[in-house]
């Protein structure tokens, strides 16, 4: 397989390629998505669409439907409305609104992840990601990222932070 990551802003993919140095079949681009041309099987807007201004959000998820296959994937992950909007974002999401986006797509999964007001959550989310510490030993890591995994990514519409559906493109 070859995995092809866009984005516009030169500054996230410079990031991507410092932390994908080990996949060889990944590319990343510094491309506008609206003069791309190949299509693919499976698409990931990973935290994405929040980032796209009001005024362009209807033809950028057009964009994304005409670039994926017929009866391909879309994962998509997306703010919750449960956490507030900060400045980089235009929206935060409901599964309603998201599904509203891709009408003509059939939601195969929906999941609401990270409970975010929890006491555990919070230590794990600072011991995993902060600047001061980096936890390249990975027994313990894989231990945190087990037990976020495990107890975690089971939250509710009304509790998760984060929005995550699964979408296939009708034939």
């Amino acid at each position: 397989f070859q995995a092809v990551g866009i984005d516009i802003d030169e500054k996230p993919i410079k990031f991507a390629q410092a932390f994908a140095t080990d996949l060889p079949n990944t590319t990343f681009l510094c491309e506008d998505i609206f003069q791309y041309e190949r299509q693919f099987q499976l698409i990931s807007c990973v935290e994405t669409l929040e980032h796209i201004p009001d005024d362009i959000i209807s033809a950028f998820v057009k964009r994304i439907a005409e670039l994926l296959l017929p009866g391909g994937t879309l994962v998509v992950s997306v703010p919750s409305v449960n956490t507030p909007l900060n400045k980089k974002h235009f929206r935060h999401y409901d599964s309603p609104l998201l599904k509203s986006y891709f009408p003509d797509f059939e939601a195969l999964e929906e999941h609401f992840i990270s409970k975010k007001n929890t006491r555990l959550y919070k230590g794990i989310q600072f011991l995993l990601c902060n600047r001061h510490l980096n936890l390249n030993f990975s027994p313990f890591r894989d231990v945190l990222l087990g037990i976020h995994q495990n107890s975690m990514t089971d939250g509710t519409p009304n509790n998760c932070g984060h929005v995550m559906m699964v979408f296939k493109k009708s034939l």
